[in-house]
């Protein structure tokens, strides 16, 4: 594994255990928004840009390492910029947050996948050689399943990245309305 992998692979579990131990996967939850909901409008009126950064950057960051709150952080989005900002705001988080860590799973662990488990990796991929953009599309807007195994399963695969920028934006339009 290079420096860059290890860096990736290190950045990676720093985050993921400032997320544990702050508790924020179980901290954002909708009870939470709604029981905040008057002091996070209150916040995005007074401060419109750095709200609009923050909730970017924490909905960027905490989708692209999986932590699930896609949901929550749409209705924020909602409540603290109206319908229409909101769902252009959610959108790109989530659509940034997927292109992370589909490149993270494409560029940090597609090596390791594929000697691991090579045999099926390429039955994998020659079931869905062609079809790469359906296969993710179906993923997408399958009820309950998780962005980030889709993200990671995209990177494993030889899918390209506008098809699966255009299969993420499509898929996840429906549940951001």
């Amino acid at each position: 594994m290079n420096k860059k992998k290890i860096l990736i692979l290190v950045g990676l579990i720093i985050v993921f255990i400032g997320v544990r131990y702050y508790n924020v996967d179980t901290t954002i939850s909708v009870e939470s928004l709604l029981e905040n909901k008057e002091r996070f409008i209150a916040f995005a009126e007074r401060h419109f840009l750095s709200s609009i950064i923050i909730y970017l950057l924490l909905n960027i960051v905490l989708g692209a390492i999986g932590v699930p709150v896609y949901g929550v952080f749409t209705m924020a989005a909602g409540l603290m910029f109206g319908f229409f900002e909101g769902l252009f705001l959610s959108m790109s988080a989530a659509v940034l947050g997927g292109y992370i860590s589909f490149n993270l799973s494409r560029y940090a662990f597609r090596d390791f996948f594929h000697k691991r488990y090579g045999n099926r990796v390429k039955k994998f991929e020659k079931r869905i050689e062609g079809r790469e953009f359906a296969h993710l599309l179906g993923l997408r807007l399958l009820p309950g399943f998780p962005y980030f195994i889709t993200n990671i399963i995209a990177g494993l695969s030889p899918i390209k990245i506008p098809p699966f920028l255009t299969s993420t934006i499509i898929g996840i339009l429906p549940s951001a309305i």
